[in-house]
Protein backbone atom coordinates (compact mmCIF):
# COMPACT_ATOMS: atom_id res chain seq x y z
CA UNK A 1 0.00 0.00 0.00
CA UNK A 2 1.45 3.42 -0.85
CA UNK A 3 2.33 5.97 2.03
CA UNK A 4 1.16 9.61 2.32
CA UNK A 5 2.49 12.01 4.70
CA UNK A 6 -0.21 14.73 5.59
CA UNK A 7 1.93 18.01 7.11
CA UNK A 8 -0.62 20.28 9.16
CA UNK A 9 0.70 23.74 10.65
CA UNK A 10 1.66 24.00 13.76
CA UNK A 11 -1.16 25.60 16.27
CA UNK A 12 0.94 25.92 19.38
CA UNK A 13 0.57 29.82 19.04
CA UNK A 14 -3.23 29.46 19.22
CA UNK A 15 -3.17 27.97 22.67
CA UNK A 16 -1.08 30.79 24.10
CA UNK A 17 -4.22 33.45 23.48
CA UNK A 18 -5.63 34.40 26.75
CA UNK A 19 -8.65 36.40 27.76
CA UNK A 20 -12.47 35.32 27.17
CA UNK A 21 -12.34 36.19 23.08
CA UNK A 22 -8.58 34.59 23.07
CA UNK A 23 -9.77 30.92 24.82
CA UNK A 24 -12.98 31.29 22.99
CA UNK A 25 -11.17 31.16 19.48
CA UNK A 26 -8.56 28.69 20.78
CA UNK A 27 -11.39 26.17 21.72
CA UNK A 28 -13.57 26.60 18.46
CA UNK A 29 -9.88 26.91 16.31
CA UNK A 30 -8.35 23.85 17.97
CA UNK A 31 -12.38 22.04 17.59
CA UNK A 32 -12.70 22.87 13.46
CA UNK A 33 -9.16 21.52 12.42
CA UNK A 34 -8.99 18.14 14.23
CA UNK A 35 -12.94 17.71 12.89
CA UNK A 36 -11.58 18.82 9.44
CA UNK A 37 -8.44 16.77 10.27
CA UNK A 38 -10.05 13.71 11.16
CA UNK A 39 -12.04 13.45 8.32
CA UNK A 40 -9.14 14.24 5.44
CA UNK A 41 -7.23 11.35 7.62
CA UNK A 42 -10.39 9.11 6.85
CA UNK A 43 -10.47 9.96 3.60
CA UNK A 44 -6.67 9.12 3.06
CA UNK A 45 -6.67 5.75 5.40
CA UNK A 46 -9.06 4.19 2.41
CA UNK A 47 -6.69 4.28 -0.30
CA UNK A 48 -3.24 4.79 1.71
CA UNK A 49 -0.83 4.34 4.58
CA UNK A 50 -1.17 7.50 6.21
CA UNK A 51 1.45 9.36 8.76
CA UNK A 52 0.69 13.16 9.67
CA UNK A 53 2.61 15.91 11.98
CA UNK A 54 0.72 17.80 13.55
CA UNK A 55 0.72 19.67 16.84
CA UNK A 56 0.48 18.22 20.26
CA UNK A 57 -2.94 19.42 21.24
CA UNK A 58 -4.68 16.65 18.50
CA UNK A 59 -4.47 13.17 19.17
CA UNK A 60 -4.67 10.25 15.98
CA UNK A 61 -4.58 6.56 17.24
CA UNK A 62 -5.44 5.27 13.76
CA UNK A 63 -2.74 6.73 11.99
CA UNK A 64 1.47 6.88 12.48
CA UNK A 65 1.30 10.31 14.29
CA UNK A 66 4.62 13.04 14.54
CA UNK A 67 3.94 15.62 16.66
CA UNK A 68 5.47 18.95 16.46
CA UNK A 69 7.23 19.11 20.14
CA UNK A 70 8.93 16.15 19.74
CA UNK A 71 10.04 16.32 16.52
CA UNK A 72 11.76 20.34 17.23
CA UNK A 73 13.41 18.43 20.20
CA UNK A 74 15.28 16.65 18.21
CA UNK A 75 16.74 19.21 15.82
CA UNK A 76 19.97 21.08 16.33
CA UNK A 77 18.92 24.48 15.80
CA UNK A 78 21.86 25.55 15.79
CA UNK A 79 23.60 23.40 12.88
CA UNK A 80 21.38 26.32 10.34
CA UNK A 81 22.65 29.53 12.31
CA UNK A 82 24.47 30.54 9.67
CA UNK A 83 21.38 29.68 6.98
CA UNK A 84 18.78 31.50 9.11
CA UNK A 85 21.30 35.10 8.96
CA UNK A 86 21.57 34.42 5.41
CA UNK A 87 17.66 34.47 5.21
CA UNK A 88 17.51 37.40 7.60
CA UNK A 89 20.05 39.38 5.50
CA UNK A 90 18.95 38.72 2.06
CA UNK A 91 15.17 39.97 2.96
CA UNK A 92 16.93 43.08 4.99
CA UNK A 93 19.22 43.93 1.56
CA UNK A 94 16.10 43.49 -0.86
CA UNK A 95 14.41 45.80 1.43
CA UNK A 96 17.63 48.38 1.62
CA UNK A 97 17.48 48.37 -1.92
CA UNK A 98 14.70 50.46 -2.63
CA UNK A 99 15.94 53.50 -1.12
CA UNK A 100 19.29 53.32 -0.02
CA UNK A 101 19.93 56.62 1.43
CA UNK A 102 16.77 56.56 3.73
CA UNK A 103 18.56 53.40 5.23
CA UNK A 104 21.62 55.17 6.66
CA UNK A 105 20.54 57.52 10.29
CA UNK A 106 23.43 59.24 11.90
CA UNK A 107 25.84 57.15 9.95
CA UNK A 108 24.34 53.55 11.05
CA UNK A 109 22.34 51.26 8.73
CA UNK A 110 19.19 51.03 11.21
CA UNK A 111 18.54 47.41 10.03
CA UNK A 112 20.86 46.71 12.47
CA UNK A 113 19.05 47.74 15.22
CA UNK A 114 16.48 44.86 14.89
CA UNK A 115 18.22 42.45 12.43
CA UNK A 116 19.00 40.29 15.84
CA UNK A 117 15.59 40.20 16.92
CA UNK A 118 14.29 39.58 13.35
CA UNK A 119 16.54 36.86 12.99
CA UNK A 120 15.79 34.88 15.84
CA UNK A 121 12.20 35.80 15.19
CA UNK A 122 12.26 34.26 11.73
CA UNK A 123 14.04 31.09 12.75
CA UNK A 124 11.89 29.93 15.74
CA UNK A 125 8.35 30.83 14.25
CA UNK A 126 9.19 29.63 10.31
CA UNK A 127 12.62 28.30 9.18
CA UNK A 128 12.87 25.35 11.90
CA UNK A 129 10.01 24.06 10.18
CA UNK A 130 10.70 23.24 7.44
CA UNK A 131 13.97 21.25 8.84
CA UNK A 132 11.55 19.17 10.71
CA UNK A 133 9.58 18.79 7.48
CA UNK A 134 12.63 17.36 5.79
CA UNK A 135 13.89 15.05 8.23
CA UNK A 136 10.61 13.66 8.12
CA UNK A 137 10.26 13.11 4.91
CA UNK A 138 13.81 11.51 4.33
CA UNK A 139 13.26 9.22 7.09
CA UNK A 140 9.19 7.83 6.06
CA UNK A 141 10.07 8.34 2.22
CA UNK A 142 6.89 8.69 1.72
CA UNK A 143 4.82 8.42 -1.94
CA UNK A 144 3.11 11.44 -1.70
CA UNK A 145 2.98 14.55 0.66
CA UNK A 146 -0.01 16.53 1.29
CA UNK A 147 0.65 20.12 2.95
CA UNK A 148 -3.17 20.15 5.21
CA UNK A 149 -4.47 23.75 4.72
CA UNK A 150 -7.30 25.12 6.11
CA UNK A 151 -9.21 28.65 6.97
CA UNK A 152 -7.84 28.50 10.27
CA UNK A 153 -4.63 28.58 9.29
CA UNK A 154 -5.20 32.02 7.11
CA UNK A 155 -7.14 33.78 10.25
CA UNK A 156 -4.53 32.42 12.18
CA UNK A 157 -1.49 34.51 10.29
CA UNK A 158 -3.89 37.34 10.09
CA UNK A 159 -4.49 36.97 13.82
CA UNK A 160 -0.80 37.12 14.83
CA UNK A 161 0.25 39.48 12.10
CA UNK A 162 -2.73 41.83 13.93
CA UNK A 163 -1.03 41.09 17.67
CA UNK A 164 2.21 41.92 15.98
CA UNK A 165 0.94 45.35 14.76
CA UNK A 166 -0.75 46.12 18.40
CA UNK A 167 2.87 45.12 20.08
CA UNK A 168 4.80 47.32 18.05
CA UNK A 169 2.21 50.06 17.60
CA UNK A 170 2.03 50.13 21.99
CA UNK A 171 6.23 50.07 21.65
CA UNK A 172 6.08 53.28 19.02
CA UNK A 173 3.15 54.75 21.46
CA UNK A 174 5.40 54.60 24.45
CA UNK A 175 8.66 56.16 22.99
CA UNK A 176 6.21 59.03 21.72
CA UNK A 177 4.73 59.50 25.27
CA UNK A 178 8.22 59.45 26.42
CA UNK A 179 9.24 62.37 23.78
CA UNK A 180 7.45 65.10 25.63
CA UNK A 181 8.88 64.06 29.24
CA UNK A 182 11.47 67.38 29.36
CA UNK A 183 15.13 65.88 30.53
CA UNK A 184 16.02 66.46 33.83
CA UNK A 185 19.47 68.93 34.49
CA UNK A 186 22.01 66.73 35.50
CA UNK A 187 25.50 68.83 36.93
CA UNK A 188 28.05 66.22 35.52
CA UNK A 189 31.37 67.11 36.39
CA UNK A 190 32.66 63.30 36.13
CA UNK A 191 33.20 60.89 32.57
CA UNK A 192 29.76 59.99 32.18
CA UNK A 193 28.92 56.42 31.40
CA UNK A 194 25.55 55.76 29.70
CA UNK A 195 24.12 52.13 31.07
CA UNK A 196 21.11 50.75 28.55
CA UNK A 197 18.35 49.61 30.47
CA UNK A 198 15.88 48.15 28.09
CA UNK A 199 14.56 45.73 30.25
CA UNK A 200 13.43 45.74 34.16
CA UNK A 201 15.66 42.73 34.93
CA UNK A 202 18.40 43.66 33.58
CA UNK A 203 19.26 45.50 36.91
CA UNK A 204 20.30 42.73 38.34
CA UNK A 205 23.61 42.73 36.31
CA UNK A 206 23.34 47.07 36.28
CA UNK A 207 23.01 47.48 39.57
CA UNK A 208 26.20 46.03 40.79
CA UNK A 209 28.16 48.09 37.69
CA UNK A 210 26.25 51.37 38.41
CA UNK A 211 27.35 51.18 41.99
CA UNK A 212 30.96 50.12 41.30
CA UNK A 213 30.97 52.99 38.79
CA UNK A 214 29.90 55.39 41.40
CA UNK A 215 32.28 55.26 43.94
CA UNK A 216 34.68 55.54 41.26
CA UNK A 217 35.50 58.44 38.73
CA UNK A 218 32.77 58.34 36.76
CA UNK A 219 29.31 59.30 36.24
CA UNK A 220 26.96 56.84 35.59
CA UNK A 221 23.58 57.55 34.03
CA UNK A 222 20.96 54.55 33.10
CA UNK A 223 19.35 55.59 29.60
CA UNK A 224 15.69 53.55 29.44
CA UNK A 225 12.15 53.14 27.34
CA UNK A 226 10.70 50.87 29.45
CA UNK A 227 7.22 52.04 31.11
CA UNK A 228 8.05 52.70 34.89
CA UNK A 229 11.90 52.97 35.46
CA UNK A 230 11.19 54.48 38.88
CA UNK A 231 8.89 51.50 40.22
CA UNK A 232 11.73 48.83 38.89
CA UNK A 233 14.52 50.60 41.02
CA UNK A 234 12.01 50.90 44.13
CA UNK A 235 11.79 46.93 43.34
CA UNK A 236 15.24 46.73 43.00
CA UNK A 237 15.86 49.20 46.15
CA UNK A 238 18.18 50.86 43.84
CA UNK A 239 19.11 54.90 43.55
CA UNK A 240 20.02 55.55 40.24
CA UNK A 241 20.21 58.97 37.72
CA UNK A 242 18.18 58.10 34.57
CA UNK A 243 16.63 59.13 31.25
CA UNK A 244 14.16 58.63 28.94
CA UNK A 245 15.92 58.33 25.61
CA UNK A 246 13.23 59.49 23.67
CA UNK A 247 13.38 62.49 25.88
CA UNK A 248 15.73 64.06 23.65
CA UNK A 249 13.73 63.81 20.77
CA UNK A 250 10.74 66.26 21.22
CA UNK A 251 9.87 66.79 17.65
CA UNK A 252 9.56 62.74 17.40
CA UNK A 253 5.33 62.77 16.88
CA UNK A 254 6.48 64.95 14.00
CA UNK A 255 9.22 62.79 12.76
CA UNK A 256 7.11 59.59 13.27
CA UNK A 257 4.57 60.52 10.57
CA UNK A 258 6.72 61.26 7.80
CA UNK A 259 8.85 57.70 8.47
CA UNK A 260 5.96 55.99 8.68
CA UNK A 261 4.38 57.30 4.97
CA UNK A 262 7.93 56.63 4.20
CA UNK A 263 7.84 53.02 5.11
CA UNK A 264 4.59 52.55 3.93
CA UNK A 265 5.70 53.27 0.68
CA UNK A 266 9.46 51.30 1.09
CA UNK A 267 7.56 48.19 2.08
CA UNK A 268 3.74 48.16 0.03
CA UNK A 269 5.06 45.32 -2.28
CA UNK A 270 5.57 43.49 0.91
CA UNK A 271 2.80 40.17 2.18
CA UNK A 272 4.63 38.90 5.24
CA UNK A 273 2.87 38.06 8.11
CA UNK A 274 5.57 39.68 9.87
CA UNK A 275 5.37 42.68 8.35
CA UNK A 276 4.79 44.57 11.20
CA UNK A 277 8.04 43.27 12.67
CA UNK A 278 9.87 45.37 9.38
CA UNK A 279 7.55 48.61 9.26
CA UNK A 280 7.65 49.39 13.27
CA UNK A 281 11.33 48.10 13.23
CA UNK A 282 12.38 50.82 10.77
CA UNK A 283 10.14 53.49 11.89
CA UNK A 284 11.57 52.96 15.36
CA UNK A 285 15.61 52.52 14.58
CA UNK A 286 15.11 56.68 13.33
CA UNK A 287 13.50 57.25 16.04
CA UNK A 288 16.01 55.90 18.42
CA UNK A 289 18.48 56.84 16.29
CA UNK A 290 18.43 60.22 15.78
CA UNK A 291 17.39 60.75 19.70
CA UNK A 292 20.53 58.82 20.86
CA UNK A 293 22.21 61.68 18.28
CA UNK A 294 20.60 64.20 20.36
CA UNK A 295 21.88 62.00 23.84
CA UNK A 296 25.40 61.99 22.76
CA UNK A 297 25.20 65.84 21.83
CA UNK A 298 24.20 66.77 25.32
CA UNK A 299 25.97 64.35 27.12
CA UNK A 300 29.07 63.23 25.59
CA UNK A 301 29.18 60.14 26.94
CA UNK A 302 32.87 58.38 27.58
CA UNK A 303 31.60 54.97 27.55
CA UNK A 304 28.51 52.70 26.59
CA UNK A 305 27.41 49.61 28.69
CA UNK A 306 24.81 47.36 27.88
CA UNK A 307 23.11 44.15 28.65
CA UNK A 308 21.90 42.65 25.75
CA UNK A 309 22.09 42.88 21.81
CA UNK A 310 18.48 42.56 20.89
CA UNK A 311 16.79 45.51 22.13
CA UNK A 312 16.83 49.17 20.60
CA UNK A 313 18.13 51.00 23.42
CA UNK A 314 21.15 48.93 23.78
CA UNK A 315 21.86 48.54 19.96
CA UNK A 316 20.80 52.36 19.12
CA UNK A 317 23.72 53.35 21.72
CA UNK A 318 26.23 50.76 20.78
CA UNK A 319 25.76 51.68 17.08
CA UNK A 320 26.17 55.08 17.95
CA UNK A 321 29.44 54.40 19.84
CA UNK A 322 31.04 52.72 17.04
CA UNK A 323 30.57 55.63 14.69
CA UNK A 324 31.82 58.13 17.40
CA UNK A 325 34.70 55.66 18.77
CA UNK A 326 33.32 55.78 22.35
CA UNK A 327 34.42 52.80 23.64
CA UNK A 328 31.26 50.33 24.44
CA UNK A 329 31.06 47.62 26.61
CA UNK A 330 28.20 44.66 26.49
CA UNK A 331 28.13 42.87 30.18
CA UNK A 332 26.29 39.49 29.90
CA UNK A 333 24.54 37.60 32.42
CA UNK A 334 24.07 34.83 30.05
CA UNK A 335 25.54 31.31 30.80
CA UNK A 336 24.44 29.63 27.62
CA UNK A 337 23.65 30.46 24.23
CA UNK A 338 19.92 29.94 22.82
CA UNK A 339 18.99 26.77 20.67
CA UNK A 340 19.59 28.61 17.40
CA UNK A 341 22.61 30.88 19.19
CA UNK A 342 21.69 33.72 17.14
CA UNK A 343 22.63 36.66 18.69
CA UNK A 344 26.39 37.22 17.70
CA UNK A 345 27.73 39.34 20.38
CA UNK A 346 29.65 41.74 18.15
CA UNK A 347 27.47 45.07 18.72
CA UNK A 348 30.23 46.58 21.65
CA UNK A 349 33.72 46.47 21.33
CA UNK A 350 34.39 44.09 24.23
CA UNK A 351 32.50 41.43 26.27
CA UNK A 352 32.13 40.62 29.58
CA UNK A 353 30.78 37.13 30.13
CA UNK A 354 29.87 35.22 32.75
CA UNK A 355 31.53 31.58 32.31
CA UNK A 356 34.32 30.40 30.15
CA UNK A 357 32.19 27.83 28.61
CA UNK A 358 29.95 30.84 26.77
CA UNK A 359 33.11 32.46 26.02
CA UNK A 360 34.04 28.89 24.11
CA UNK A 361 31.08 28.98 21.89
CA UNK A 362 31.34 32.73 21.66
CA UNK A 363 34.72 31.71 19.82
CA UNK A 364 33.58 29.08 17.92
CA UNK A 365 31.18 31.26 16.78
CA UNK A 366 33.82 33.74 14.94
CA UNK A 367 34.67 36.17 17.93
CA UNK A 368 37.64 37.30 18.82
CA UNK A 369 38.84 35.54 22.34
CA UNK A 370 40.82 39.09 22.69
CA UNK A 371 36.93 41.08 22.92
CA UNK A 372 35.96 38.35 25.64
CA UNK A 373 36.36 38.35 29.26
CA UNK A 374 35.34 36.62 31.96
CA UNK A 375 33.93 37.78 34.92
CA UNK A 376 32.01 35.94 36.63
CA UNK A 377 27.47 36.42 37.36
CA UNK A 378 27.58 39.66 37.90
CA UNK A 379 23.53 39.18 38.86
CA UNK A 380 24.96 37.10 41.47
CA UNK A 381 26.55 39.96 43.62
CA UNK A 382 23.38 40.96 45.24
CA UNK A 383 21.81 37.80 46.26
CA UNK A 384 20.98 36.63 49.52
CA UNK A 385 24.12 34.09 50.31
CA UNK A 386 22.56 31.10 51.57
CA UNK A 387 23.51 27.91 53.54
CA UNK A 388 22.73 24.72 51.82
CA UNK A 389 20.68 23.90 55.17
CA UNK A 390 19.09 27.10 54.23
CA UNK A 391 18.27 26.40 50.35
CA UNK A 392 16.90 22.99 51.95
CA UNK A 393 14.50 24.89 53.99
CA UNK A 394 13.61 27.50 51.64
CA UNK A 395 12.71 24.87 49.56
CA UNK A 396 10.58 22.72 51.99
CA UNK A 397 13.17 19.51 51.34
CA UNK A 398 12.76 17.18 54.29
CA UNK A 399 15.47 14.89 52.89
Amino acid sequence: MKHILIIAEDVVKIQTLTGILGRAYSSLALFWLKAKLNLTIGWYRRFFKVSVLTSDCFEFKQVNAFYYSRELSRLNYADKRLWYWQETNRLLDKIRSRNPDWFSESGVNITRLFATRLCSYLAYNFLVYPQVEDRLIKKLRPNRVINFHSLIFVINRWLFAWLLNREYRQKLNLFLAQSQISTPQLSVRLPVVLLSLDFFRHLKTLKPVYEKLKVGKYAPILVTDIKSPQAALKNFKFQADWLFLAAFLPKAPQLAKTYFLEAKEILKDFKLPFKPMLFYGLVLSKLYLAAGRELFKKIKPKQIITVSDVRFVETCLSALAKTKGINSLLVSPNVILDLAEINDYDTTDKVALAGDFIKGKLINQGLSPKKLFVVGDLQSINRPQLTKEQVFRLLEITD
